[in-house]
Protein backbone atom coordinates (compact mmCIF):
# COMPACT_ATOMS: atom_id res chain seq x y z
CA UNK A 1 0.00 0.00 0.00
CA UNK A 2 1.37 3.51 -1.07
CA UNK A 3 2.10 5.24 2.08
CA UNK A 4 3.54 7.88 0.82
CA UNK A 5 1.75 11.60 1.62
CA UNK A 6 3.33 15.42 2.13
CA UNK A 7 4.94 16.70 5.02
CA UNK A 8 1.74 18.90 5.48
CA UNK A 9 -0.89 16.29 4.77
CA UNK A 10 1.10 14.07 7.90
CA UNK A 11 0.97 17.00 10.35
CA UNK A 12 -2.70 17.69 10.52
CA UNK A 13 -5.01 17.19 13.54
CA UNK A 14 -8.44 17.75 12.55
CA UNK A 15 -9.28 17.94 16.06
CA UNK A 16 -7.33 21.05 16.45
CA UNK A 17 -8.94 22.16 12.64
CA UNK A 18 -12.17 22.30 14.04
CA UNK A 19 -11.34 24.17 17.23
CA UNK A 20 -9.73 26.76 15.05
CA UNK A 21 -12.85 27.14 13.17
CA UNK A 22 -14.63 26.84 16.19
CA UNK A 23 -12.86 29.70 17.59
CA UNK A 24 -13.19 32.42 14.51
CA UNK A 25 -16.66 31.44 14.49
CA UNK A 26 -17.04 32.16 17.94
CA UNK A 27 -15.01 35.36 17.80
CA UNK A 28 -17.66 36.58 14.83
CA UNK A 29 -20.52 36.41 17.14
CA UNK A 30 -22.04 33.05 15.21
CA UNK A 31 -24.32 32.12 17.67
CA UNK A 32 -25.59 28.61 16.05
CA UNK A 33 -23.76 26.00 14.36
CA UNK A 34 -24.83 22.60 12.98
CA UNK A 35 -21.95 20.29 13.47
CA UNK A 36 -22.15 16.69 11.44
CA UNK A 37 -19.66 13.64 12.55
CA UNK A 38 -19.44 10.19 12.85
CA UNK A 39 -17.88 10.95 16.16
CA UNK A 40 -20.44 13.15 18.38
CA UNK A 41 -18.36 12.18 21.33
CA UNK A 42 -15.58 13.45 20.10
CA UNK A 43 -17.20 16.73 19.63
CA UNK A 44 -17.66 17.33 22.81
CA UNK A 45 -14.70 17.07 24.28
CA UNK A 46 -13.35 19.40 21.83
CA UNK A 47 -16.12 22.23 22.31
CA UNK A 48 -15.91 21.34 25.92
CA UNK A 49 -11.93 21.74 25.96
CA UNK A 50 -12.43 25.27 23.64
CA UNK A 51 -14.73 26.34 26.09
CA UNK A 52 -13.08 25.77 29.44
CA UNK A 53 -9.41 27.09 27.69
CA UNK A 54 -11.56 30.44 27.24
CA UNK A 55 -13.31 30.52 30.61
CA UNK A 56 -16.46 30.01 29.16
CA UNK A 57 -18.77 27.10 30.58
CA UNK A 58 -20.21 24.09 28.91
CA UNK A 59 -23.04 22.40 28.73
CA UNK A 60 -24.47 18.99 26.49
CA UNK A 61 -27.62 18.03 26.20
CA UNK A 62 -28.74 14.53 25.29
CA UNK A 63 -32.12 12.07 25.44
CA UNK A 64 -30.32 10.26 28.41
CA UNK A 65 -29.97 12.69 31.04
CA UNK A 66 -30.83 15.75 29.88
CA UNK A 67 -28.59 19.01 30.29
CA UNK A 68 -25.66 17.62 31.89
CA UNK A 69 -23.44 20.81 33.70
CA UNK A 70 -19.58 20.56 33.32
CA UNK A 71 -17.63 22.49 35.79
CA UNK A 72 -14.60 24.28 34.95
CA UNK A 73 -12.76 24.02 37.89
CA UNK A 74 -13.02 20.15 37.79
CA UNK A 75 -13.59 18.96 34.24
CA UNK A 76 -12.91 15.43 35.11
CA UNK A 77 -15.65 15.52 37.58
CA UNK A 78 -19.14 13.74 36.64
CA UNK A 79 -21.62 16.61 35.15
CA UNK A 80 -24.73 17.74 37.16
CA UNK A 81 -27.80 16.68 35.18
CA UNK A 82 -31.47 18.26 35.30
CA UNK A 83 -33.29 15.14 33.53
CA UNK A 84 -34.83 17.13 31.21
CA UNK A 85 -35.45 14.70 28.19
CA UNK A 86 -38.69 16.71 26.12
CA UNK A 87 -36.00 18.17 23.40
CA UNK A 88 -38.44 21.19 23.24
CA UNK A 89 -38.49 22.47 26.38
CA UNK A 90 -34.33 21.98 26.59
CA UNK A 91 -34.00 24.08 24.04
CA UNK A 92 -36.39 26.41 25.17
CA UNK A 93 -34.25 26.37 28.42
CA UNK A 94 -31.15 28.09 27.02
CA UNK A 95 -32.89 31.42 25.99
CA UNK A 96 -35.51 31.36 28.37
CA UNK A 97 -38.00 31.32 25.04
CA UNK A 98 -41.31 29.53 24.60
CA UNK A 99 -44.67 29.69 26.63
CA UNK A 100 -42.91 29.06 29.47
CA UNK A 101 -40.25 30.74 29.90
CA UNK A 102 -38.22 30.79 33.17
CA UNK A 103 -34.24 32.36 33.59
CA UNK A 104 -32.07 31.84 30.87
CA UNK A 105 -29.16 29.60 30.68
CA UNK A 106 -25.70 31.49 31.60
CA UNK A 107 -23.55 32.08 28.84
CA UNK A 108 -21.31 29.38 27.15
CA UNK A 109 -21.02 26.64 24.93
CA UNK A 110 -23.69 24.35 24.32
CA UNK A 111 -23.50 21.02 22.43
CA UNK A 112 -27.28 19.44 21.33
CA UNK A 113 -27.10 15.93 20.48
CA UNK A 114 -28.77 14.66 17.49
CA UNK A 115 -31.51 17.17 16.75
CA UNK A 116 -32.18 15.80 13.35
CA UNK A 117 -34.64 13.03 14.95
CA UNK A 118 -37.17 15.90 16.37
CA UNK A 119 -36.34 18.25 12.96
CA UNK A 120 -37.79 15.63 10.27
CA UNK A 121 -40.87 15.91 8.79
CA UNK A 122 -43.89 15.04 10.04
CA UNK A 123 -42.81 15.04 13.88
CA UNK A 124 -44.26 16.90 16.29
CA UNK A 125 -41.24 19.11 17.90
CA UNK A 126 -40.52 19.91 14.47
CA UNK A 127 -42.08 23.55 14.07
CA UNK A 128 -41.32 24.71 17.70
CA UNK A 129 -37.88 23.57 17.34
CA UNK A 130 -37.30 25.58 14.19
CA UNK A 131 -38.86 28.51 16.10
CA UNK A 132 -36.12 28.47 18.59
CA UNK A 133 -33.33 28.20 16.29
CA UNK A 134 -34.70 30.82 14.05
CA UNK A 135 -34.76 32.96 17.66
CA UNK A 136 -31.49 31.88 18.53
CA UNK A 137 -29.78 32.94 15.26
CA UNK A 138 -30.50 36.20 16.76
CA UNK A 139 -30.47 36.47 20.19
CA UNK A 140 -27.02 34.63 20.43
CA UNK A 141 -25.04 37.40 17.82
CA UNK A 142 -25.15 39.63 20.45
CA UNK A 143 -24.52 37.83 23.77
CA UNK A 144 -21.98 34.88 24.54
CA UNK A 145 -24.10 32.08 24.20
CA UNK A 146 -23.28 29.42 21.50
CA UNK A 147 -25.14 26.56 20.25
CA UNK A 148 -23.74 23.78 18.37
CA UNK A 149 -26.34 20.99 17.33
CA UNK A 150 -24.41 17.61 16.63
CA UNK A 151 -25.50 15.25 13.84
CA UNK A 152 -24.61 12.31 11.81
CA UNK A 153 -23.08 13.37 8.37
CA UNK A 154 -24.95 14.36 5.16
CA UNK A 155 -28.09 15.63 7.55
CA UNK A 156 -29.43 19.24 6.41
CA UNK A 157 -31.61 21.67 8.08
CA UNK A 158 -34.70 22.54 7.47
CA UNK A 159 -35.19 25.35 4.68
CA UNK A 160 -36.82 27.70 7.64
CA UNK A 161 -33.31 27.67 9.24
CA UNK A 162 -30.42 26.54 6.93
CA UNK A 163 -29.32 29.92 5.45
CA UNK A 164 -28.69 31.39 9.50
CA UNK A 165 -27.16 28.04 10.80
CA UNK A 166 -22.86 27.17 10.01
CA UNK A 167 -22.36 24.29 9.08
CA UNK A 168 -18.86 23.03 10.55
CA UNK A 169 -17.89 19.78 10.07
CA UNK A 170 -16.00 17.67 12.41
CA UNK A 171 -14.01 14.98 10.04
CA UNK A 172 -12.57 11.65 10.48
CA UNK A 173 -9.42 11.12 12.26
CA UNK A 174 -6.24 12.32 10.41
CA UNK A 175 -3.02 10.51 9.67
CA UNK A 176 -1.07 12.14 12.62
CA UNK A 177 -4.40 11.09 15.02
CA UNK A 178 -4.51 7.94 13.86
CA UNK A 179 -0.94 7.59 14.65
CA UNK A 180 -1.03 8.81 17.98
CA UNK A 181 -3.66 6.44 18.97
CA UNK A 182 -1.50 3.65 17.18
CA UNK A 183 1.39 4.83 19.13
CA UNK A 184 -0.65 5.23 22.52
CA UNK A 185 -2.14 1.24 21.92
CA UNK A 186 1.65 -0.21 21.27
CA UNK A 187 2.89 1.70 24.28
CA UNK A 188 -0.21 0.22 26.23
CA UNK A 189 1.10 -3.26 25.48
CA UNK A 190 3.01 -5.63 28.30
CA UNK A 191 4.51 -7.45 24.87
CA UNK A 192 4.87 -4.91 22.17
CA UNK A 193 5.00 -5.91 18.67
CA UNK A 194 8.45 -4.86 16.91
CA UNK A 195 6.89 -2.18 14.24
CA UNK A 196 9.16 0.02 12.14
CA UNK A 197 8.49 3.42 11.10
CA UNK A 198 7.21 2.17 7.65
CA UNK A 199 5.10 -0.24 9.83
CA UNK A 200 3.30 1.77 11.69
CA UNK A 201 2.55 4.11 8.40
CA UNK A 202 1.32 1.16 6.36
CA UNK A 203 -1.14 0.47 9.86
CA UNK A 204 -2.30 3.79 10.11
CA UNK A 205 -2.82 4.01 6.02
CA UNK A 206 -5.07 1.49 6.73
CA UNK A 207 -6.92 2.98 9.11
CA UNK A 208 -7.34 6.09 7.28
CA UNK A 209 -11.51 6.97 7.47
CA UNK A 210 -12.50 5.22 10.48
CA UNK A 211 -13.59 7.05 13.08
CA UNK A 212 -10.75 6.79 16.55
CA UNK A 213 -13.06 4.24 18.31
CA UNK A 214 -12.84 1.85 15.08
CA UNK A 215 -9.37 2.09 14.34
CA UNK A 216 -8.47 1.00 17.89
CA UNK A 217 -11.05 -1.69 18.07
CA UNK A 218 -9.34 -3.12 14.77
CA UNK A 219 -5.73 -2.74 15.70
CA UNK A 220 -6.61 -4.04 19.12
CA UNK A 221 -8.55 -6.93 17.17
CA UNK A 222 -5.65 -7.60 15.33
CA UNK A 223 -3.05 -8.08 17.99
CA UNK A 224 -5.26 -10.18 19.99
CA UNK A 225 -6.18 -11.99 17.26
CA UNK A 226 -2.00 -12.33 16.30
CA UNK A 227 -0.66 -12.40 20.12
CA UNK A 228 0.51 -15.86 20.20
CA UNK A 229 2.95 -14.90 17.05
CA UNK A 230 3.94 -11.23 19.62
CA UNK A 231 6.38 -9.69 19.46
CA UNK A 232 7.53 -10.82 15.76
CA UNK A 233 4.02 -10.28 14.28
CA UNK A 234 4.26 -9.90 10.47
CA UNK A 235 2.74 -6.25 9.99
CA UNK A 236 0.97 -7.95 7.31
CA UNK A 237 -1.11 -9.77 9.21
CA UNK A 238 -1.80 -6.54 11.21
CA UNK A 239 -2.78 -4.69 8.02
CA UNK A 240 -5.25 -7.05 7.07
CA UNK A 241 -7.10 -7.46 9.93
CA UNK A 242 -6.99 -3.42 10.11
CA UNK A 243 -8.36 -3.48 6.18
CA UNK A 244 -11.57 -6.75 7.54
CA UNK A 245 -12.41 -3.92 9.63
CA UNK A 246 -11.95 -0.90 7.58
CA UNK A 247 -13.98 -3.31 4.79
CA UNK A 248 -16.68 -3.06 7.63
CA UNK A 249 -17.05 0.38 8.19
CA UNK A 250 -17.14 1.17 4.65
CA UNK A 251 -19.69 -1.32 4.02
CA UNK A 252 -22.15 0.30 6.47
CA UNK A 253 -22.58 3.15 4.39
CA UNK A 254 -24.28 1.20 1.48
CA UNK A 255 -23.15 3.03 -1.53
CA UNK A 256 -19.05 2.43 -0.76
CA UNK A 257 -17.32 -0.98 -0.73
CA UNK A 258 -13.62 -1.66 -0.46
CA UNK A 259 -12.70 -3.95 -3.82
CA UNK A 260 -9.61 -5.93 -3.97
CA UNK A 261 -7.04 -4.79 -6.78
CA UNK A 262 -5.22 -6.78 -9.04
CA UNK A 263 -1.86 -6.61 -10.66
CA UNK A 264 -1.48 -5.20 -14.03
CA UNK A 265 -0.03 -8.30 -15.39
CA UNK A 266 -4.00 -9.61 -14.66
CA UNK A 267 -5.49 -7.10 -17.75
CA UNK A 268 -4.61 -8.91 -21.52
CA UNK A 269 -3.09 -6.10 -23.82
CA UNK A 270 -4.59 -1.83 -22.52
CA UNK A 271 -0.62 -1.60 -23.04
CA UNK A 272 -0.98 2.37 -23.51
CA UNK A 273 -3.43 2.70 -20.37
CA UNK A 274 -0.47 0.47 -18.57
CA UNK A 275 2.04 3.21 -19.66
CA UNK A 276 0.35 5.79 -18.46
CA UNK A 277 -0.67 4.95 -15.09
CA UNK A 278 2.87 3.59 -14.60
CA UNK A 279 4.05 6.91 -15.40
CA UNK A 280 1.63 8.41 -12.14
CA UNK A 281 2.59 5.62 -10.11
CA UNK A 282 4.56 8.44 -7.95
CA UNK A 283 2.88 11.43 -8.69
CA UNK A 284 0.93 11.45 -5.20
CA UNK A 285 4.63 11.64 -3.33
CA UNK A 286 5.89 14.49 -1.75
CA UNK A 287 9.07 14.61 -4.77
CA UNK A 288 6.82 15.14 -7.41
CA UNK A 289 4.63 17.90 -5.79
CA UNK A 290 7.95 19.28 -5.34
CA UNK A 291 8.52 19.12 -8.94
CA UNK A 292 5.64 20.70 -9.47
CA UNK A 293 3.08 18.04 -10.55
CA UNK A 294 -0.23 18.19 -9.20
CA UNK A 295 -1.66 15.49 -8.06
CA UNK A 296 -3.25 13.21 -10.69
CA UNK A 297 -7.02 13.58 -10.83
CA UNK A 298 -8.23 10.08 -12.76
CA UNK A 299 -9.25 8.58 -16.04
CA UNK A 300 -12.50 7.69 -17.46
CA UNK A 301 -12.42 3.83 -19.36
CA UNK A 302 -15.27 4.45 -22.18
CA UNK A 303 -16.18 1.16 -24.28
CA UNK A 304 -18.57 -1.39 -25.01
CA UNK A 305 -19.13 -4.09 -22.06
CA UNK A 306 -16.78 -6.88 -21.21
CA UNK A 307 -13.38 -5.14 -22.23
CA UNK A 308 -11.86 -5.37 -18.87
CA UNK A 309 -12.97 -1.99 -17.79
CA UNK A 310 -13.62 -2.66 -14.11
CA UNK A 311 -10.53 -5.42 -14.20
CA UNK A 312 -9.06 -2.27 -15.44
CA UNK A 313 -9.77 -0.57 -11.95
CA UNK A 314 -8.65 -2.66 -10.04
CA UNK A 315 -5.26 -2.68 -11.75
CA UNK A 316 -5.41 1.02 -11.44
CA UNK A 317 -5.25 0.53 -7.73
CA UNK A 318 -3.15 -1.89 -7.64
CA UNK A 319 -0.23 -0.09 -9.85
CA UNK A 320 -0.91 3.12 -7.85
CA UNK A 321 -0.87 1.38 -4.20
CA UNK A 322 -3.68 2.85 -3.36
CA UNK A 323 -6.84 1.46 -1.73
CA UNK A 324 -9.91 1.07 -4.44
CA UNK A 325 -13.69 2.03 -2.88
CA UNK A 326 -16.13 1.84 -5.41
CA UNK A 327 -18.49 4.43 -5.62
CA UNK A 328 -22.04 2.47 -5.89
CA UNK A 329 -24.06 5.42 -7.05
CA UNK A 330 -27.27 3.72 -7.66
CA UNK A 331 -27.87 2.37 -4.47
CA UNK A 332 -27.94 6.58 -3.61
CA UNK A 333 -31.29 6.77 -5.48
CA UNK A 334 -32.50 4.40 -3.84
CA UNK A 335 -32.86 6.03 -0.53
CA UNK A 336 -36.17 7.67 0.43
CA UNK A 337 -37.16 11.16 -0.62
CA UNK A 338 -34.63 13.88 0.32
CA UNK A 339 -31.83 11.46 1.55
CA UNK A 340 -30.44 11.07 -1.72
CA UNK A 341 -28.17 14.24 -1.53
CA UNK A 342 -27.26 13.52 2.34
CA UNK A 343 -26.02 9.93 1.48
CA UNK A 344 -23.97 11.28 -1.78
CA UNK A 345 -22.48 13.96 0.53
CA UNK A 346 -21.45 12.05 3.33
CA UNK A 347 -19.48 9.40 0.88
CA UNK A 348 -17.87 12.22 -0.38
CA UNK A 349 -16.65 13.05 3.10
CA UNK A 350 -15.67 9.33 3.85
CA UNK A 351 -13.75 9.20 0.47
CA UNK A 352 -11.99 12.50 1.68
CA UNK A 353 -11.00 10.63 4.63
CA UNK A 354 -9.82 7.67 3.12
CA UNK A 355 -7.71 9.23 0.77
CA UNK A 356 -5.14 8.53 -0.63
CA UNK A 357 -7.42 6.05 -2.77
CA UNK A 358 -8.67 5.34 -5.86
CA UNK A 359 -12.48 5.34 -6.55
CA UNK A 360 -14.71 4.24 -9.06
CA UNK A 361 -17.60 5.22 -10.26
CA UNK A 362 -18.65 2.17 -12.14
CA UNK A 363 -21.50 2.25 -15.77
CA UNK A 364 -21.99 5.84 -14.98
CA UNK A 365 -23.72 5.92 -18.17
CA UNK A 366 -26.61 4.26 -16.18
CA UNK A 367 -26.35 6.36 -13.19
CA UNK A 368 -26.61 10.05 -14.97
CA UNK A 369 -28.53 9.27 -17.93
CA UNK A 370 -30.30 12.99 -19.56
CA UNK A 371 -33.68 11.92 -18.81
CA UNK A 372 -37.04 14.11 -18.57
CA UNK A 373 -36.75 15.42 -15.29
CA UNK A 374 -38.44 11.92 -13.43
CA UNK A 375 -36.50 11.64 -10.69
CA UNK A 376 -37.24 15.38 -9.67
CA UNK A 377 -33.77 16.28 -10.88
CA UNK A 378 -32.06 13.85 -7.87
CA UNK A 379 -29.61 12.73 -10.80
CA UNK A 380 -28.46 16.26 -11.58
CA UNK A 381 -28.05 16.95 -7.79
CA UNK A 382 -25.94 14.24 -6.96
CA UNK A 383 -23.78 14.62 -9.85
CA UNK A 384 -23.61 18.53 -9.31
CA UNK A 385 -22.43 17.73 -5.56
CA UNK A 386 -19.85 14.83 -6.87
CA UNK A 387 -18.27 17.62 -9.83
CA UNK A 388 -18.26 20.22 -7.74
CA UNK A 389 -16.55 17.79 -5.00
CA UNK A 390 -13.87 16.62 -7.41
CA UNK A 391 -12.95 20.11 -8.21
CA UNK A 392 -13.02 21.79 -4.50
CA UNK A 393 -11.40 19.38 -2.23
CA UNK A 394 -7.92 19.19 -1.71
CA UNK A 395 -7.79 15.06 -0.62
CA UNK A 396 -5.54 13.00 -3.00
CA UNK A 397 -8.41 11.01 -4.76
CA UNK A 398 -7.68 9.02 -8.11
CA UNK A 399 -10.94 8.98 -9.75
CA UNK A 400 -11.94 6.18 -12.30
CA UNK A 401 -14.93 6.59 -14.56
CA UNK A 402 -16.38 3.67 -16.66
CA UNK A 403 -19.10 3.82 -19.14
CA UNK A 404 -20.60 1.17 -21.49
CA UNK A 405 -22.09 3.99 -23.66
CA UNK A 406 -22.01 7.89 -24.21
CA UNK A 407 -24.93 9.17 -25.96
CA UNK A 408 -27.05 9.88 -23.26
CA UNK A 409 -24.58 10.99 -20.91
CA UNK A 410 -24.15 14.42 -19.66
CA UNK A 411 -22.04 16.74 -21.31
CA UNK A 412 -20.64 17.93 -18.10
CA UNK A 413 -18.94 14.61 -17.16
CA UNK A 414 -17.55 14.81 -20.56
CA UNK A 415 -15.60 18.40 -19.72
CA UNK A 416 -11.89 18.25 -20.90
CA UNK A 417 -9.88 18.49 -17.38
CA UNK A 418 -12.74 16.91 -15.79
CA UNK A 419 -10.03 13.67 -15.33
CA UNK A 420 -6.73 13.42 -16.92
CA UNK A 421 -7.61 11.72 -19.49
CA UNK A 422 -10.17 9.20 -21.68
CA UNK A 423 -9.18 6.30 -22.89
CA UNK A 424 -10.74 4.02 -25.48
CA UNK A 425 -11.19 0.43 -24.34
CA UNK A 426 -12.62 -2.16 -27.14
CA UNK A 427 -12.30 -5.25 -28.68
CA UNK A 428 -8.50 -7.11 -28.37
CA UNK A 429 -6.51 -7.50 -31.43
CA UNK A 430 -5.42 -11.07 -31.73
CA UNK A 431 -2.13 -10.65 -30.37
CA UNK A 432 -3.61 -9.36 -27.37
CA UNK A 433 -6.33 -12.29 -27.21
CA UNK A 434 -3.63 -14.90 -26.85
CA UNK A 435 -2.50 -12.91 -23.92
CA UNK A 436 -5.97 -12.89 -22.63
CA UNK A 437 -6.34 -17.03 -23.02
CA UNK A 438 -2.56 -17.35 -21.60
CA UNK A 439 -3.68 -15.45 -18.41
CA UNK A 440 -7.14 -16.99 -17.79
CA UNK A 441 -5.29 -20.39 -18.00
CA UNK A 442 -2.09 -19.73 -15.58
CA UNK A 443 -5.52 -18.14 -13.40
CA UNK A 444 -6.76 -21.36 -12.97
CA UNK A 445 -3.36 -23.66 -12.76
CA UNK A 446 -2.70 -24.28 -16.45
CA UNK A 447 0.72 -23.89 -18.06
CA UNK A 448 -0.33 -21.86 -21.40
CA UNK A 449 2.50 -23.12 -22.73
CA UNK A 450 1.84 -26.97 -22.62
CA UNK A 451 -1.85 -25.64 -24.40
CA UNK A 452 -1.70 -26.96 -27.85
CA UNK A 453 -3.30 -24.89 -30.68
CA UNK A 454 -3.89 -22.03 -28.69
CA UNK A 455 -3.27 -19.55 -31.50
CA UNK A 456 -6.40 -21.17 -32.88
CA UNK A 457 -8.45 -20.32 -30.22
CA UNK A 458 -7.11 -16.28 -30.67
CA UNK A 459 -8.23 -16.34 -34.50
CA UNK A 460 -11.10 -17.66 -33.75
CA UNK A 461 -12.26 -15.06 -31.00
CA UNK A 462 -11.62 -12.09 -33.54
CA UNK A 463 -15.02 -10.25 -32.61
CA UNK A 464 -15.34 -11.22 -28.70
CA UNK A 465 -14.70 -9.08 -25.34
CA UNK A 466 -12.28 -10.05 -22.84
CA UNK A 467 -15.16 -11.25 -20.83
CA UNK A 468 -16.19 -13.71 -23.19
CA UNK A 469 -13.15 -15.53 -24.07
CA UNK A 470 -12.62 -15.93 -20.40
CA UNK A 471 -16.43 -17.34 -20.18
CA UNK A 472 -14.84 -20.17 -23.53
CA UNK A 473 -11.79 -20.93 -21.18
CA UNK A 474 -14.17 -21.98 -18.30
CA UNK A 475 -16.00 -23.59 -20.04
CA UNK A 476 -13.18 -25.77 -21.85
CA UNK A 477 -11.99 -26.74 -18.74
CA UNK A 478 -14.90 -28.18 -18.10
CA UNK A 479 -15.37 -29.99 -20.64
CA UNK A 480 -11.55 -30.88 -20.65
CA UNK A 481 -12.54 -32.26 -16.71
CA UNK A 482 -15.34 -34.37 -17.39
CA UNK A 483 -14.45 -35.68 -20.84
CA UNK A 484 -10.26 -36.90 -19.09
CA UNK A 485 -9.16 -35.15 -22.48
CA UNK A 486 -6.51 -31.98 -22.48
CA UNK A 487 -7.61 -28.64 -22.96
CA UNK A 488 -6.36 -27.47 -26.18
CA UNK A 489 -7.04 -24.13 -28.49
CA UNK A 490 -9.47 -26.15 -30.67
CA UNK A 491 -11.42 -27.14 -27.62
CA UNK A 492 -11.17 -23.47 -26.63
CA UNK A 493 -11.91 -22.40 -29.90
CA UNK A 494 -15.23 -24.85 -29.96
CA UNK A 495 -16.55 -23.00 -27.10
CA UNK A 496 -16.75 -19.65 -29.15
CA UNK A 497 -19.46 -21.32 -31.47
CA UNK A 498 -21.72 -21.53 -28.34
CA UNK A 499 -21.40 -18.06 -27.46
CA UNK A 500 -22.58 -15.03 -29.69
CA UNK A 501 -20.72 -12.32 -28.99
CA UNK A 502 -22.31 -9.05 -27.81
CA UNK A 503 -20.31 -7.71 -31.03
CA UNK A 504 -22.82 -9.65 -33.50
CA UNK A 505 -26.28 -9.45 -30.89
CA UNK A 506 -25.99 -5.82 -30.52
CA UNK A 507 -24.25 -4.69 -32.98
CA UNK A 508 -25.74 -1.93 -33.75
CA UNK A 509 -25.12 -0.43 -29.91
CA UNK A 510 -21.99 -2.25 -30.18
CA UNK A 511 -20.34 -0.51 -33.02
CA UNK A 512 -21.92 3.12 -32.01
CA UNK A 513 -20.08 2.66 -28.61
CA UNK A 514 -17.24 1.27 -30.15
CA UNK A 515 -16.88 4.41 -32.82
CA UNK A 516 -17.67 6.98 -30.72
CA UNK A 517 -14.50 5.55 -28.13
CA UNK A 518 -12.45 5.36 -30.83
CA UNK A 519 -12.84 8.77 -32.27
CA UNK A 520 -13.04 10.59 -28.76
CA UNK A 521 -10.69 8.85 -26.41
CA UNK A 522 -7.18 8.00 -25.97
CA UNK A 523 -6.58 5.02 -27.13
CA UNK A 524 -6.10 2.57 -24.44
CA UNK A 525 -3.90 -0.13 -26.79
CA UNK A 526 -2.18 0.25 -30.02
CA UNK A 527 -4.35 -1.79 -31.72
CA UNK A 528 -6.93 0.64 -31.82
CA UNK A 529 -3.80 3.16 -33.36
CA UNK A 530 -4.04 0.58 -35.61
CA UNK A 531 -7.19 0.67 -36.20
CA UNK A 532 -7.65 4.29 -36.64
CA UNK A 533 -4.52 4.44 -38.96
CA UNK A 534 -6.14 2.21 -41.43
CA UNK A 535 -9.63 4.15 -41.04
CA UNK A 536 -11.53 1.26 -40.26
CA UNK A 537 -13.73 -0.15 -37.80
CA UNK A 538 -13.64 -3.81 -36.25
CA UNK A 539 -16.22 -5.80 -38.95
CA UNK A 540 -18.76 -7.23 -36.90
CA UNK A 541 -21.02 -10.10 -38.08
CA UNK A 542 -24.67 -8.98 -38.23
CA UNK A 543 -27.83 -10.72 -38.49
CA UNK A 544 -30.86 -9.24 -40.08
CA UNK A 545 -33.19 -7.99 -36.71
CA UNK A 546 -30.41 -8.03 -34.30
CA UNK A 547 -29.89 -4.59 -34.03
CA UNK A 548 -31.70 -2.96 -31.62
CA UNK A 549 -31.12 -0.25 -28.41
CA UNK A 550 -30.63 -2.26 -25.08
CA UNK A 551 -28.86 -1.65 -21.61
CA UNK A 552 -25.86 -3.68 -21.11
CA UNK A 553 -24.24 -4.24 -18.46
CA UNK A 554 -20.62 -5.68 -17.38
Amino acid sequence: MNTTMTAIQASIRNADTFRDQLNILDAAAVGVILCRTREPHRVVEAVKAYAFSRQRDFFNWSLLYGWETYSRTSPTDPPKTDGNQNPVDALNKIGAVGPNPGEAMPNGFYTFMFPHFWLKDGVGQRVPMIFALKEYTRMFAVNKQRLIMVAPLGFTLPPEVSEDVVVLDFDAPSYAELMSELDGLMSSLPKQPRLTKEDRDRIVAAGMGMSQQEFVTAVSRAVVTHRHLLPAVPVDDLVDEVMKVKTEVVKRSEVLEVMPTTNMSQVGGLDQLKEWVRKRSRCFSQDARDYGIEAPKGCGLFGPPGTGKSLSAKAIGHALGLPLIKFDVSRVFQSLVGQSEERVRAALKMLDAMAPCVVLLDEIDKAFQRSSGGDSGVSQRVLGAILTHMQETEAPIFWVFSANRVDNLPPELLRKGRLDEIFAVTVPDEGERLEILKIHLRKRGHNPDTVANLQIAAQKSDGYVPAEIEQAVKDALIDAFTDKVPVTGDLIAHQLDNIKPLSEAFAEDFNRMQSWAENNARPASKSIIQRKAEKAIIPVRTRPGMGRSLEMGG
